[in-house]
Protein backbone atom coordinates (compact mmCIF):
# COMPACT_ATOMS: atom_id res chain seq x y z
CA UNK A 1 0.00 0.00 0.00
CA UNK A 2 2.88 2.39 0.72
CA UNK A 3 6.55 2.48 -0.04
CA UNK A 4 7.68 2.70 3.54
CA UNK A 5 11.31 2.70 4.52
CA UNK A 6 12.71 -0.38 6.19
CA UNK A 7 14.86 -0.10 9.27
CA UNK A 8 18.62 -0.29 8.85
CA UNK A 9 21.21 -0.93 11.51
CA UNK A 10 23.20 2.26 12.05
CA UNK A 11 24.92 3.71 15.08
CA UNK A 12 24.27 7.45 15.37
CA UNK A 13 25.82 9.89 17.80
CA UNK A 14 23.48 12.54 19.17
CA UNK A 15 24.11 15.73 21.10
CA UNK A 16 24.81 15.12 24.82
CA UNK A 17 21.71 17.00 25.97
CA UNK A 18 19.49 14.50 24.20
CA UNK A 19 21.29 11.59 25.75
CA UNK A 20 20.90 13.11 29.20
CA UNK A 21 17.29 14.28 29.10
CA UNK A 22 15.38 11.95 26.83
CA UNK A 23 13.22 9.25 28.38
CA UNK A 24 12.74 7.69 24.97
CA UNK A 25 16.33 7.37 23.80
CA UNK A 26 17.12 4.77 26.45
CA UNK A 27 15.39 1.49 27.24
CA UNK A 28 12.65 1.77 29.85
CA UNK A 29 11.93 -0.47 32.82
CA UNK A 30 9.07 -2.93 32.92
CA UNK A 31 6.77 -0.50 34.76
CA UNK A 32 7.36 2.39 32.32
CA UNK A 33 4.38 4.41 31.17
CA UNK A 34 5.48 4.50 27.54
CA UNK A 35 7.27 2.27 25.05
CA UNK A 36 8.41 2.78 21.46
CA UNK A 37 8.12 -0.30 19.24
CA UNK A 38 9.49 -0.99 15.77
CA UNK A 39 6.54 -2.70 14.10
CA UNK A 40 8.66 -4.02 11.25
CA UNK A 41 10.69 -6.15 13.67
CA UNK A 42 8.47 -6.18 16.75
CA UNK A 43 11.41 -5.04 18.89
CA UNK A 44 11.58 -2.26 21.42
CA UNK A 45 13.09 0.86 19.92
CA UNK A 46 14.64 4.18 20.85
CA UNK A 47 14.71 7.48 18.99
CA UNK A 48 18.06 6.48 17.50
CA UNK A 49 16.44 3.41 15.95
CA UNK A 50 13.68 5.56 14.52
CA UNK A 51 16.20 7.96 12.98
CA UNK A 52 18.10 5.02 11.49
CA UNK A 53 14.90 3.56 10.11
CA UNK A 54 14.02 6.71 8.19
CA UNK A 55 17.53 7.38 6.89
CA UNK A 56 16.47 6.93 3.25
CA UNK A 57 13.00 8.42 3.50
CA UNK A 58 11.63 11.53 1.83
CA UNK A 59 8.57 12.10 4.02
CA UNK A 60 8.14 11.11 7.67
CA UNK A 61 4.61 11.18 9.08
CA UNK A 62 4.42 11.67 12.84
CA UNK A 63 0.77 10.77 13.39
CA UNK A 64 -0.32 12.02 16.79
CA UNK A 65 -3.12 12.04 19.27
CA UNK A 66 -3.31 15.78 19.69
CA UNK A 67 -3.57 15.75 23.49
CA UNK A 68 -0.62 13.44 24.17
CA UNK A 69 2.31 15.15 25.90
CA UNK A 70 4.38 11.99 25.41
CA UNK A 71 3.95 11.88 21.66
CA UNK A 72 4.67 15.59 21.25
CA UNK A 73 7.87 15.02 23.21
CA UNK A 74 8.73 12.16 20.85
CA UNK A 75 8.10 14.46 17.88
CA UNK A 76 10.49 17.08 19.23
CA UNK A 77 13.18 14.57 20.18
CA UNK A 78 12.93 12.88 16.79
CA UNK A 79 13.30 16.19 14.95
CA UNK A 80 16.25 17.17 17.14
CA UNK A 81 17.91 13.80 16.58
CA UNK A 82 17.37 13.98 12.81
CA UNK A 83 19.01 17.39 12.84
CA UNK A 84 21.93 16.04 14.88
CA UNK A 85 22.29 13.26 12.32
CA UNK A 86 22.73 15.85 9.59
CA UNK A 87 19.39 15.58 7.79
CA UNK A 88 18.09 18.52 5.76
CA UNK A 89 14.70 19.05 7.44
CA UNK A 90 11.48 20.71 6.34
CA UNK A 91 8.57 20.77 8.79
CA UNK A 92 5.04 20.35 7.42
CA UNK A 93 2.05 20.90 9.71
CA UNK A 94 -1.64 20.08 9.70
CA UNK A 95 -1.96 22.69 12.45
CA UNK A 96 -1.42 25.67 10.15
CA UNK A 97 -3.58 26.37 7.11
CA UNK A 98 -2.47 27.44 3.66
CA UNK A 99 -3.81 30.98 3.88
CA UNK A 100 -1.40 31.80 6.74
CA UNK A 101 1.75 30.59 4.97
CA UNK A 102 2.93 34.17 4.53
CA UNK A 103 2.52 34.84 8.25
CA UNK A 104 4.51 31.70 9.08
CA UNK A 105 7.25 32.71 6.62
CA UNK A 106 7.42 36.24 8.03
CA UNK A 107 7.85 34.94 11.55
CA UNK A 108 10.53 32.42 10.63
CA UNK A 109 12.42 35.15 8.76
CA UNK A 110 12.22 37.53 11.74
CA UNK A 111 10.07 40.12 9.96
CA UNK A 112 7.37 39.96 12.64
CA UNK A 113 7.48 39.17 16.35
CA UNK A 114 5.89 36.17 18.00
CA UNK A 115 2.87 38.06 19.30
CA UNK A 116 2.04 39.26 15.77
CA UNK A 117 2.60 35.77 14.42
CA UNK A 118 0.24 34.16 16.92
CA UNK A 119 -2.39 36.86 16.44
CA UNK A 120 -2.52 36.24 12.69
CA UNK A 121 -1.83 32.52 12.19
CA UNK A 122 -4.77 30.94 14.11
CA UNK A 123 -2.59 28.60 16.19
CA UNK A 124 -4.30 25.66 17.89
CA UNK A 125 -5.13 26.09 21.54
CA UNK A 126 -2.32 23.70 22.50
CA UNK A 127 0.26 25.53 20.36
CA UNK A 128 2.41 26.81 23.21
CA UNK A 129 2.64 23.45 24.95
CA UNK A 130 2.99 21.15 21.96
CA UNK A 131 3.99 22.91 18.73
CA UNK A 132 5.86 26.04 19.73
CA UNK A 133 9.06 24.11 20.64
CA UNK A 134 9.15 22.62 17.14
CA UNK A 135 8.43 25.91 15.37
CA UNK A 136 11.09 27.65 17.47
CA UNK A 137 13.60 24.90 16.66
CA UNK A 138 12.80 25.36 12.97
CA UNK A 139 13.26 29.13 13.31
CA UNK A 140 16.57 28.65 15.11
CA UNK A 141 17.84 26.46 12.27
CA UNK A 142 16.42 28.53 9.38
CA UNK A 143 14.10 25.71 8.27
CA UNK A 144 10.99 26.04 6.17
CA UNK A 145 7.64 25.27 7.80
CA UNK A 146 4.82 24.31 5.45
CA UNK A 147 1.37 25.50 6.48
CA UNK A 148 -0.21 22.57 4.74
CA UNK A 149 -3.87 22.27 5.63
CA UNK A 150 -7.13 23.40 4.08
CA UNK A 151 -8.61 26.39 5.91
CA UNK A 152 -11.10 25.00 8.40
CA UNK A 153 -13.94 27.14 7.04
CA UNK A 154 -13.54 25.74 3.52
CA UNK A 155 -13.40 22.15 4.78
CA UNK A 156 -16.46 22.90 6.90
CA UNK A 157 -18.31 24.09 3.81
CA UNK A 158 -17.70 20.71 2.21
CA UNK A 159 -18.79 18.87 5.35
CA UNK A 160 -22.07 20.77 5.44
CA UNK A 161 -22.63 20.67 1.70
CA UNK A 162 -22.69 24.46 1.28
CA UNK A 163 -19.79 24.44 -1.19
CA UNK A 164 -17.59 21.91 -2.87
CA UNK A 165 -14.52 23.81 -1.68
CA UNK A 166 -12.34 22.71 -4.57
CA UNK A 167 -12.89 25.15 -7.41
CA UNK A 168 -12.89 28.66 -5.95
CA UNK A 169 -9.86 28.86 -3.72
CA UNK A 170 -6.10 28.67 -4.03
CA UNK A 171 -6.02 27.33 -0.50
CA UNK A 172 -7.31 23.84 -1.30
CA UNK A 173 -5.93 21.01 -3.41
CA UNK A 174 -6.20 21.42 -7.17
CA UNK A 175 -7.65 17.92 -7.34
CA UNK A 176 -9.16 15.70 -4.70
CA UNK A 177 -10.67 12.22 -4.55
CA UNK A 178 -12.92 10.46 -2.06
CA UNK A 179 -12.84 6.81 -3.09
CA UNK A 180 -14.79 4.24 -1.08
CA UNK A 181 -11.67 2.27 -0.23
CA UNK A 182 -10.16 0.97 2.99
CA UNK A 183 -9.72 4.53 4.23
CA UNK A 184 -13.43 5.15 3.77
CA UNK A 185 -14.28 1.99 5.71
CA UNK A 186 -12.07 3.09 8.60
CA UNK A 187 -13.60 6.56 8.52
CA UNK A 188 -17.14 5.18 8.71
CA UNK A 189 -16.21 2.87 11.59
CA UNK A 190 -14.73 5.74 13.60
CA UNK A 191 -17.47 8.23 12.82
CA UNK A 192 -20.50 5.98 13.36
CA UNK A 193 -22.71 7.60 15.96
CA UNK A 194 -20.73 10.84 15.89
CA UNK A 195 -22.97 13.87 16.38
CA UNK A 196 -23.44 15.60 13.04
CA UNK A 197 -22.77 12.58 10.86
CA UNK A 198 -26.32 12.88 9.51
CA UNK A 199 -26.82 9.44 8.03
CA UNK A 200 -25.26 8.16 4.80
CA UNK A 201 -25.40 11.52 3.01
CA UNK A 202 -23.91 13.37 5.95
CA UNK A 203 -21.20 10.74 6.30
CA UNK A 204 -20.28 11.17 2.64
CA UNK A 205 -19.96 14.95 3.03
CA UNK A 206 -17.78 14.59 6.10
CA UNK A 207 -15.60 12.06 4.32
CA UNK A 208 -15.16 14.41 1.37
CA UNK A 209 -14.08 17.14 3.77
CA UNK A 210 -11.58 14.74 5.35
CA UNK A 211 -10.20 13.80 1.94
CA UNK A 212 -9.98 17.47 0.95
CA UNK A 213 -7.70 18.04 3.94
CA UNK A 214 -5.62 14.98 3.03
CA UNK A 215 -5.24 16.05 -0.60
CA UNK A 216 -4.39 19.61 0.37
CA UNK A 217 -1.71 18.54 2.84
CA UNK A 218 -0.29 16.04 0.36
CA UNK A 219 -0.24 18.62 -2.42
CA UNK A 220 1.44 21.15 -0.13
CA UNK A 221 4.24 18.68 0.59
CA UNK A 222 4.69 17.63 -3.04
CA UNK A 223 4.53 21.21 -4.33
CA UNK A 224 7.36 22.14 -1.97
CA UNK A 225 9.49 19.26 -3.24
CA UNK A 226 8.69 20.15 -6.84
CA UNK A 227 9.72 23.77 -6.32
CA UNK A 228 13.03 22.70 -4.75
CA UNK A 229 14.29 19.97 -7.12
CA UNK A 230 17.91 20.73 -6.17
CA UNK A 231 17.26 19.52 -2.63
CA UNK A 232 16.31 16.17 -1.20
CA UNK A 233 15.09 17.17 2.23
CA UNK A 234 13.27 15.02 4.71
CA UNK A 235 9.79 16.49 5.10
CA UNK A 236 8.54 15.78 8.62
CA UNK A 237 4.75 16.05 8.59
CA UNK A 238 2.89 16.55 11.87
CA UNK A 239 -0.71 15.37 11.70
CA UNK A 240 -3.47 13.53 13.49
CA UNK A 241 -2.79 9.83 13.27
CA UNK A 242 -5.90 9.10 11.21
CA UNK A 243 -4.31 11.08 8.36
CA UNK A 244 -1.41 8.61 8.10
CA UNK A 245 -2.18 5.29 9.87
CA UNK A 246 -1.97 2.29 7.53
CA UNK A 247 -0.45 4.58 4.92
CA UNK A 248 -3.90 5.99 4.14
CA UNK A 249 -5.07 9.59 4.03
CA UNK A 250 -2.36 12.16 3.44
CA UNK A 251 0.33 9.51 3.15
CA UNK A 252 -1.45 7.70 0.33
CA UNK A 253 -2.13 10.96 -1.49
CA UNK A 254 1.54 11.96 -1.36
CA UNK A 255 2.42 8.73 -3.13
CA UNK A 256 -0.39 9.19 -5.65
CA UNK A 257 1.30 12.42 -6.68
CA UNK A 258 4.91 11.20 -6.41
CA UNK A 259 4.96 7.37 -6.53
CA UNK A 260 8.74 7.10 -6.16
CA UNK A 261 8.95 8.95 -2.88
CA UNK A 262 9.83 6.89 0.17
CA UNK A 263 7.69 7.49 3.24
CA UNK A 264 7.63 6.28 6.81
CA UNK A 265 4.82 6.42 9.38
CA UNK A 266 4.97 6.73 13.16
CA UNK A 267 1.81 6.47 15.24
CA UNK A 268 0.76 6.03 18.84
CA UNK A 269 -1.76 4.20 20.97
CA UNK A 270 -2.99 4.76 24.50
CA UNK A 271 -3.08 1.38 26.22
CA UNK A 272 -3.67 -0.18 29.62
CA UNK A 273 -0.38 -2.10 29.56
CA UNK A 274 2.57 -0.83 27.51
CA UNK A 275 4.29 -4.21 27.67
CA UNK A 276 1.70 -5.71 25.28
CA UNK A 277 0.74 -4.65 21.78
CA UNK A 278 -3.04 -4.20 21.53
CA UNK A 279 -4.98 -6.36 19.08
CA UNK A 280 -5.52 -3.49 16.63
CA UNK A 281 -1.78 -2.84 16.25
CA UNK A 282 -0.14 -4.80 13.45
CA UNK A 283 2.72 -4.28 11.05
CA UNK A 284 0.44 -2.60 8.52
CA UNK A 285 -0.44 0.19 10.96
CA UNK A 286 2.88 2.04 10.82
CA UNK A 287 6.63 1.56 11.00
CA UNK A 288 6.87 2.60 14.64
CA UNK A 289 4.26 2.95 17.38
CA UNK A 290 4.57 4.74 20.70
CA UNK A 291 2.53 2.96 23.37
CA UNK A 292 1.46 5.31 26.16
CA UNK A 293 -0.25 4.16 29.33
CA UNK A 294 -3.80 5.43 29.76
CA UNK A 295 -4.46 7.64 32.73
CA UNK A 296 -8.08 7.51 33.82
CA UNK A 297 -9.60 8.10 30.38
CA UNK A 298 -13.07 7.17 29.29
CA UNK A 299 -13.49 4.66 26.44
CA UNK A 300 -13.34 6.36 23.06
CA UNK A 301 -11.40 9.43 24.19
CA UNK A 302 -8.72 8.75 21.58
CA UNK A 303 -11.34 8.72 18.81
CA UNK A 304 -12.91 11.95 20.02
CA UNK A 305 -9.53 13.60 19.91
CA UNK A 306 -9.09 12.59 16.27
CA UNK A 307 -12.62 13.37 15.12
CA UNK A 308 -12.31 17.07 15.88
CA UNK A 309 -10.09 17.67 12.86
Amino acid sequence: MTKRCTATVLLLMFVPSLLCTSRLLGQETADADQRLVNLLSGADAAVGDLVSGVSECDVLFLGELHDSDAFHQLQLETIQALHAAGRDIVISMEMFERDVQGVVDDYLAGRIDEATFKANSRPWKNYDAHYRPIVEFAKQNNWCVIAGNTPRKLAGNVATGTANGTTDSAYVARRTTAEHDGYYQRFVEVMQGHVGAGGEEGMEKMYRAQCLKDDTMAESIVDFLDVHPHRRPLVVHLCGQFHSDYGYGTAMRVLTRRPLLKISVVTMRKVDNVSQLPDDVDRKLADFVLLVKKEGEQPGDEDKDEKKD
